[in-house]
């Protein structure tokens, strides 16, 4: 069930992209509340526009029409480098291609967000390091992304999204490259930090990850749909 006074909510939300002189429209009038502390999936089927959804939910973007407001505030209020600001305090983000920087030590992974921050050396060594070991990666803190597996990766991922205590984690199909043992151990990482007080907005096609999640949103050519 949706809470009230949610932490995010999309009003009437349209994104339209032109390329060259056809316009597509990813998404069409969409209507989202998401409360504080909730698990919610989106799910739809491939070019439903739930990865454009998600991308706006996490501040990456913004709407062509409608309104985005996060924590109660407008986004399109914000300058690019309010926006940005905002995003990386309060919004962590895990990919299914993990994104890693493979010239950085695991440990330099996660502390790399802290540097936009002004994070001193030591706090950032200092947190990474606690993070990691949460994640039982601390045998892990010298190794390079194409030195461990792909399960190991997307916790260094998981990681890096809460180096700077977000309230909100959004995940677009975190375990799209993992095969179900691994996929599994994710899950239950954002099932745990969901249940630590973490919003998780999750991004899948596979309705058993779904069931991790409180409540599931449909998307379907753009818009909301109440099943697929």
């Amino acid at each position: 069930m949706e809470k009230e006074n949610p932490l995010i909510k999309l009003e009437n939300v349209w994104k339209i992209y032109s390329l060259g002189k056809v316009k597509v429209e990813a998404l069409r009038g969409l209507n989202i509340n998401i409360g504080k502390g909730e698990f919610v999936a989106v799910m739809g089927p491939s070019g439903s526009g739930k990865s454009t959804c998600v991308h706006l939910i996490g501040c990456l973007d913004r709407p062509s029409r409608g309104r985005i407001y996060l924590d109660g505030k407008d986004i399109n209020k914000f300058t690019r480098s309010q926006l940005s600001s905002i995003r990386g305090k309060k919004i962590g983000f895990v990919f299914q291609q993990f994104n890693l920087m493979n010239t950085l030590t695991v440990l330099e992974n996660v502390m790399l967000p802290m540097m936009f921050y002004e994070v001193s050396l030591p706090k950032r060594k200092k947190r990474a390091k606690e993070i990691l070991d949460d994640m039982g990666l601390s045998h892990r803190l010298k190794h390079y992304p194409t030195e461990i597996s792909g399960g190991e990766k997307q916790r260094v991922a998981v990681a890096r999204s809460l180096a700077n205590k977000p309230t909100i984690i959004v995940a677009d199909e975190p375990t799209g490259n993992l095969d179900s043992k691994r996929g599994k151990e994710i899950m239950e990482i954002l099932d745990n930090l969901h249940k630590n007080g973490k919003t998780i907005v999750l991004v899948t096609h596979d309705k058993l990850l779904a069931n991790y999640a409180e409540r599931v949103i449909y998307i379907k050519d753009g818009m909301n749909v109440d099943a697929l």
